[in-house]
């Protein structure tokens, strides 16, 4: 099926600056202020629904850092998106965007792409899909924090990507003293694939059969009215008194 989802961003983010001092963190995941690794951030959405739909076909975010990160860095960007399919079957859950690339002065970035959905497995209505994909209240987790939400995202049957995106560097500051990273995103359809029902199966091959049965008769049918109206056959009628 083709399937417009209906996106919208929560503003729960991760960022991450890895460089050969380590990696400093700017996330809304987990109150991490107190740890030196630690970056304060801003953030500001945007949404267009252009035909009116209640879907947005167009989400603008801007993400600021202050600029004292080390160069050359490599950023890796996770954004989390509230996700609602239902065309087929209504599932609703929180997919995440997940991106790297490298960052190699302190220019602000303009990243423009189309965000696809995209599927490791089939969906079906009886797949447990969780609200969030982190669980924020429990503090165990931050233990393991990023790898625990880099192998939850890893291992989910649906998440989103950047669709031949196009980076462009900022001659000037989008926020004065901030690194700020512009994303103008498009939410087009994707190809959404589910698992065929028992029913939907037995609908189907009900369907192609009898297509099949009716484009026979007709072919035969137009055979014969051609062998006869032409002569090719000959034909004795015969009446039985």
């Amino acid at each position: 099926y083709m399937e417009q989802p209906h996106l919208q961003f929560n503003y729960r983010y991760l960022l991450l600056f890895e460089n050969e001092r380590g990696i400093r963190y700017a996330t809304t995941l987990y109150n991490l202020e107190s740890i030196p690794a630690f970056l304060p951030s801003s953030v500001s959405s945007q949404n267009l629904d252009r035909n009116g739909d209640g879907r947005p076909d167009e989400i603008s975010l801007t993400l600021s850092v202050p600029t004292n990160i080390s160069y050359p860095s490599t950023l890796c960007l996770f954004l989390f998106f509230d996700t609602q399919l239902d065309y087929h079957d209504i599932i609703e859950t929180e997919t995440a965007l997940y991106h790297r690339l490298p960052l190699s002065s302190p220019h602000s970035l303009l990243i423009s792409s189309p965000l696809t959905l995209h599927q490791l497995a089939p969906l079906n209505a009886a797949m447990q899909f969780p609200r969030l994909l982190i669980n924020e209240t429990d503090p165990t987790r931050m233990r393991s924090f990023p790898r625990d939400l880099m192998q939850t995202i890893a291992n989910r049957p649906i998440g989103l990507q950047l669709e031949r995106p196009i980076i462009t560097p900022l001659s000037t500051t989008v926020i004065p003293n901030q690194f700020s990273i512009k994303l103008m995103l498009t939410v087009p359809a994707s190809r959404i694939a589910y698992q065929t029902r028992f029913f939907e199966l037995i609908k189907w091959a009900w369907i192609q059969y009898l297509a099949i049965a009716v484009i026979v008769y007709w072919a035969c049918e137009g055979i014969a009215v051609y062998l006869f109206e032409n002569r090719i056959i000959n034909a004795v009628i015969y009446r039985m008194d």
